[in-house]
């Protein structure tokens, strides 16, 4: 009880502390601990429905996309990999033949996939096709790195880039796909990119 009573201290949601919880219990029941945990002393996980981006949506959003803002939108679209899947993606992994893109460890990026899920995800051979010609004019070792400065040669433009949530809120900004309702920290939805209903894990319930 403790154990949940500190996941929820943590900030965590109930889903990933029962899961938690549940590991822990399978451990210390397969080492002979009796549990005295029934079913019913489990605490609920509200369901919410899933939210996904409709067509008419998408359209729009792509059609305010540059080049390559839609290289990467398509690429979080097609393989519903999550940000940091996305962001430390090196061109090395890709499997052009077999039209996959890879989630691996990638300690150079300090990146480990969550729950260690290392996968192949099958993509169109379309996205496989502006891959290769993207790769054209690439000087990193990353699909996506950050963009290289504009004043300074020699930095940026090597690294995981870790605003591709800011670029999808601009893009839906842009697009005039803003909800108009929401209010963030930032500033009001309809006055800028501050749109709660533009994500990244959006595009991977889609």
């Amino acid at each position: 009880m403790r154990l949940f009573g500190e996941g929820r201290e943590g900030g965590l949601h109930q889903g990933s502390i029962n899961r938690r919880i549940m590991v822990g219990l399978m451990a210390l029941r397969n080492a002979g601990a009796v549990i005295e945990l029934k079913k019913g002393d489990w605490p609920q996980v509200p369901e919410s429905a899933v939210q996904i981006y409709e067509p008419e949506e998408l359209i729009a959003f792509f059609a305010a996309c540059s080049d390559t803002e839609k290289l990467i939108f398509q690429t979080f679209l097609f393989t519903g990999f999550r940000a940091r899947e996305v962001s430390t993606l090196p061109w090395l992994e890709i499997n052009w033949r077999g039209c996959t893109l890879p989630v691996r460890h990638r300690p150079q990026y300090k990146f480990t996939p969550k729950s260690y899920e290392v996968r192949d995800v099958l993509v169109p051979p379309e996205l496989i096709a502006y891959l290769k010609e993207h790769r054209k004019n690439s000087t990193s070792a990353l699909v996506f790195p950050t963009s290289p400065h504009p004043l300074r040669p020699n930095y940026g433009g090597d690294s995981p880039d870790a605003h591709h949530l800011e670029l999808c809120k601009e893009i839906a900004w842009r697009a005039g796909l803003n909800c108009q309702n929401c209010v963030t920290k930032q500033g009001e939805c309809r006055s800028g990119p501050y749109c709660h209903a533009w994500y990244l894990h959006k595009f991977r319930h889609t």
